[in-house]
């Protein structure tokens, strides 16, 4: 039955793997693009009412700035992103948001509190891929432990420049 059907994913052909009376199990070739599926068997032929979606891995071309601190915003350039909501960006442990309307050549991720030094992860529906180099996170400054506003540690007194004696 297999050898009678033809299967294509916009115009690319697919090579059927199994076929029944109601199934047609068939590979997405290499080269295929988002468009209808169209189905040939010896009862006729049929096209898809809505598009297929082919997803490719991302590739990761660079981003920048190379080093920042949580809420800045970095840029990463590539191939074969996806949309928002199908694009996860991590800086080490901590995931980032995505902002509005990537491309399928770069998008925009905020720096999460969370993040840590190295290289950013970069996860959509068709696989994922890390930067070649390393994001430096710059955490925020800790104050000493136990310090509040307006105190100050010592004992010593000051008045009209005078250093305590």
């Amino acid at each position: 039955m297999a050898a009678q059907d033809t299967v294509w994913f916009n115009a690319t052909r697919a090579v059927v793997v199994q076929a029944s009376a109601t199934t047609l199990q068939v590979t997405v070739p290499a080269g295929a693009t988002t468009g209808k599926i169209r189905i040939q068997t010896l009862g006729g032929q049929v096209e898809s009412t809505q598009d297929y979606t082919v997803w490719y891995p991302p590739t990761f071309l660079g981003f920048s700035p190379a080093k920042g601190k949580a809420g800045d915003v970095v840029n990463i350039t590539g191939n074969n992103f996806a949309p928002a909501p199908r694009t996860a960006v991590t800086f080490g442990a901590g995931v980032a948001p995505v902002l509005p309307n990537p491309s399928a050549t770069s998008l925009q991720g905020r720096v999460p509190a969370a993040a840590q030094t190295g290289p950013i992860r970069l996860q959509t529906s068709g696989g994922s891929t890390v930067s070649a180099g390393s994001f430096t996170f710059l955490p925020a400054p800790h104050h000493g432990v136990g310090a509040r506003a307006g105190q100050h540690r010592g004992g010593g007194k000051t008045s009209r420049g005078e250093l305590p004696g």
